[in-house]
């Protein structure tokens, strides 16, 4: 299609110039605007898309997203801060005499049990609910930065052994078989003071004597920090609380 264009000459009369169109420039993005204009070759393309596209989801994509990844079970893992763990329920006092039964703060069994963190329900049935728990004992300072999970490797660093010549830091019933998912100290004692720690404290704590058969990590349970003073010094402190009742009840 040619374009004109009007003149005007000298004598005012008007005349008209043809223009030729300018030739539009020949590129990729007008061919393909070209090609795409084409009902036919459009439906073309699209099926090839449409097939290109199944294609990559059914055997790129796909086997991707349904591949379910392994949880590591090496004792670098975590629990996660979910899923199984163990608790003591109850509070253990905040000074413990060497000799004496380790009881909660209430002078009652101290009691643990195994829960599912990600709903907060004890796990009262099915084989995990009746598993054997052994204690041991840890470093007061483990714990110290509020850190709510770990590995069984970092926790293994704290555990409190017993002095050089002397007795196991802890005696009696160092095991406990869960029952419907509970379990009750029975007779624990410690034989030696906590003041030779940095911190001079100690922690409780409770783990699975072995691996449940689906290799599932369960989180151990600690207790708060407490201190351990020899059984010499109990009198002491027995008199000591006795006197400060006395002057209360005399100011009275």
């Amino acid at each position: 299609m040619n374009f004109k264009r009007h003149f005007r000459g000298e004598d005012g009369k008007e005349f008209e110039f043809p223009v030729p169109e300018p030739k539009r420039r020949l590129t990729f993005t007008n061919v393909l605007r070209d090609a795409m204009t084409d009902a036919r070759l459009h439906g073309v393309l699209e099926r090839s898309f449409r097939r290109i596209v199944r294609d990559e989801l059914e055997h790129r994509i796909l086997p991707i997203l349904m591949a379910s990844p392994r949880r590591s079970n090496e004792s670098g893992s975590t629990s996660g801060g979910s899923g199984l763990q163990l608790r003591f329920i109850n509070k253990l006092p905040t000074t413990i005499f060497t000799g004496s039964r380790v009881e909660a703060e209430n002078r009652e069994p101290l009691q643990i049990e195994l829960f599912d963190a990600s709903t907060g329900a004890i796990v009262h049935s099915g084989p995990l609910s009746s598993l054997k728990v052994e204690l041991f004992v840890l470093n007061g300072e483990f714990g110290s930065d509020d850190q709510e999970d770990w590995t069984e490797k970092e926790l293994n660093t704290y555990i409190v052994r017993a002095r050089e010549g002397k007795r196991p830091l802890v005696t009696g019933d160092m095991h406990v078989t869960l029952r419907e998912g509970v379990g009750s100290l029975g007779d624990v004692m410690f034989t030696d003071n906590s003041s030779w720690v940095r911190c001079r404290k100690f922690r409780l704590a409770a783990r699975v004597v072995a691996k449940a058969q689906s290799e599932v990590r369960i989180r151990e349970a600690t207790s708060k920090p407490f201190v351990v003073k020899d059984h010499r010094g109990e009198c002491k402190f027995i008199k000591k609380i006795l006197n400060s009742l006395l002057l209360i009840f005399t100011n009275m």
